[in-house]
């Protein structure tokens, strides 16, 4: 699967039935999105779902003009200790679950988490000293 990726980068690339079997519209977009360059990309084809898999192709192909760059490959965000705290603060805080927590915080820029933190942890000491 990941070869007919790469095939993509070359103009004159002819997909074969084999590559287009191999071929998953999701995982595709889905790798397309690993760059802001080629977002919008993925973002047309995800758009223009109803399309067949060898025209996908043949629009990255082209709308990638034969350049060869590197497209990451995403991956699924390891859940370290910090991470979990950090979620738990906002779920806390918007009394929201932790999976809906975890959608907020990837939407949330790093002054906004720092100030729910400090609202969340005054309000335990206050608790803490009986106020």
């Amino acid at each position: 699967m990941f070869n007919v990726f790469k095939n993509v980068m070359s103009k004159s690339h002819q997909f074969t039935e084999e590559e287009l079997k191999k071929f998953n519209s999701f995982m595709f977009c889905r790798w397309l999105s690993g760059t802001f360059d080629t977002l919008k990309i993925a973002q047309c084809i995800n758009l223009n779902y109803n399309i067949p898999d060898e025209l996908q192709l043949k629009l990255a192909q082209y709308a990638l003009n034969g350049r060869k760059r590197f497209i990451p490959f995403p991956k699924a965000l390891k859940m370290n200790e910090e991470y979990e705290n950090n979620l738990k603060y906002i779920s806390e805080y918007y009394n929201v679950s932790l999976d809906k927590a975890k959608m907020y915080l990837e939407l949330m820029n790093p002054e906004e988490f720092e100030y729910i933190k400090y609202q969340i942890n005054t309000k335990r000491q206050a608790l803490k000293n009986g106020n």
